[in-house]
């Protein structure tokens, strides 16, 4: 059975996806918070690691399918 996350062989695409992950869930947690002048650059952080996790998540499912050039 093949396992999606390869923890022996993590390469930069898994360290964006988990990093994007995390600073997604801060850019939630400063959209919410009660300061009027945190929401703007929580939604750009969002838009953001949004666009780059999908990238990365986008090249591990390519990877994972067996795309070969």
């Amino acid at each position: 059975m093949r396992c999606i996350v390869d923890w022996q062989n993590t390469d930069l695409f898994r360290y964006l996806l988990i990093g994007c992950g995390v600073l997604a869930v801060l850019a939630i947690i400063l959209y919410f918070l009660p300061v009027r002048r945190m929401k703007v650059p929580a939604v750009i952080l969002g838009v953001l690691t949004g666009l780059a996790a999908g990238f990365g998540a986008g090249v591990l499912a390519v990877s994972f399918y067996g795309y070969a050039k």
